[in-house]
């Protein structure tokens, strides 16, 4: 499989799981997640709950980079620039990605 086909596919094999991932998030909203801090937390807690939360939250991370990386190629006249653009986005999004994850285990771990 070269670059472009492998590009492509995980697009779209990232926006099949943000389908599937909204949408348990959206009915979860709906049957009501509990308003106050440490209901919100007791829910968060269980690891089914944690994990798909971080999983929704780096499949959005990883969408978006997919998605940006695209704008540039397409949009980014000069190399360089283009190299630049793509690191600090790359950068950007793994340190939110990063921060996602850290506020996950904290948020579970507090005693």
């Amino acid at each position: 499989m070269n670059r472009s086909t492998r590009h492509w596919f995980q697009q779209r094999l990232s926006a099949v799981l943000l389908v599937v991932l909204v949408g348990w998030f959206t009915v979860v909203l709906l049957m009501g997640i509990p308003a106050d801090y440490e209901s919100a937390r007791a829910w968060l807690t269980r690891p089914v709950n944690a994990g798909l939360i971080l999983l929704l939250t780096l499949v959005i991370y990883w969408h978006a980079q997919l998605g940006l990386r695209v704008i540039a190629e397409d949009y980014v006249a000069t190399g360089l620039t283009r190299r630049r653009l793509l690191f600090f986005v790359n950068l950007i999004l793994g340190i939110a990605a990063l921060m996602t994850v850290g506020a996950v285990v904290v948020l579970v771990n507090i005693q």
